[in-house]
């Protein structure tokens, strides 16, 4: 009301107060449009052993990280799990399917072994292509541990070991069992991801993600692949598992092996979205016409 009194008190018009008004309701909402935006939106996706799926929420550049998971820790500890960045364009209602790598199981003691780590998959729905993947860490055994992110052309199944543990899985195909078929391959993406079972009963099973189970009997021991974009080979003669490749289709990426303890994980964060152009527009005639009433206010008082 001190503006309505104001305004008579000048002899002005009172239409221009509603004018006024309607400047300051049209900028109000344009403050609370960009205040909408708001900051980046994270969503993390933990291990589950089950696939599950992301939907866009709005167009724009979403933010994706992904990391195998660990294998199993034999004699030797499990390889660490591969993480990868990358920042992909998405469009409202584009869904992605999504599976986090769990952990190898590990038997230790005499030949103490380890399943290989489960893969971290990130794939576009509606075309079926890998957008990003995390390699799982080899399981494993005397040696050092085999990390995931490996580098292995292509995207089949890893070997099954000589004499040893089986192979991890790769995209687009299972793993090899090892050499008595006792302990089997990791799955594919397509095949469900399954991770390898060990048939030698010392439970050193591979990690969903597609990780190879290790193996062990009066002859022969190994440990399992690691499950990636391509999968880790099963190892023989005390060798820890081969971890699977990671892989990335994204702008500005980060690629590191061997660096997830555990299970592994999917982290997608929405920059802050653009303000619609209707908003910007709105902003600016607000302010424009506010402006524009301030100087006609001072001239008439002077």
């Amino acid at each position: 009301m001190a503006e309505l009194a104001e305004f008579r008190a000048s002899g002005q018009p009172i239409k221009r107060i509603w004018a006024m008004s309607a400047m300051k309701a049209g900028l109000f909402a344009a403050v609370l449009a960009l205040a909408a935006a708001g900051p980046a939106k994270a969503v993390t996706f933990d291990f589950t052993g089950v696939f599950t799926s992301f939907t866009a929420t709005a167009d724009g550049v979403y933010d994706i990280a992904v990391a195998g998971a660990q294998g199993g820790v034999g004699n030797g500890g499990g390889g660490l799990g591969g993480y990868a960045f990358g920042e992909f364009t998405l469009s409202l209602g584009q869904v992605l399917d999504i599976a986090v790598g769990g952990a190898g199981a590990g038997h230790q003691g005499n030949g103490g072994h380890g399943g290989g780590g489960g893969g971290t998959f990130v794939v576009d729905h509606a075309t079926g292509s890998a957008l990003i993947v995390g390699g799982g860490g080899g399981g494993g055994f005397n040696d050092g541990p085999g990390p995931g992110g490996a580098v292995i052309a292509g995207s089949a199944g890893g070997a099954g070991g000589a004499l040893g543990g089986a192979g991890g899985g790769g995209f687009s195909s299972n793993g090899g069992n090892n050499y008595n078929a006792a302990s089997t391959g990791g799955n594919s993406w397509g095949n469900g991801l399954a991770g390898g079972i060990a048939g030698d009963g010392s439970n050193a099973n591979g990690g969903f993600g597609g990780g190879g189970a290790g193996y062990q009997d009066c002859c022969s021991q190994g440990a399992g692949g690691g499950g990636g974009y391509a999968g880790g080979a099963g190892s023989s003669g005390g060798l820890t598992g081969g971890g699977g490749s990671s892989f990335n289709t994204g702008a500005n990426q980060v690629m590191t092996a061997g660096v997830q303890g555990g299970n592994g994980f999917v982290t997608i964060t929405q920059a802050a979205p653009v303000p619609e152009p209707a908003s910007m527009a709105l902003l600016a005639v607000g302010l424009g016409g506010i402006a524009a009433a301030r100087r006609r206010r001072g001239h008439s008082k002077g």
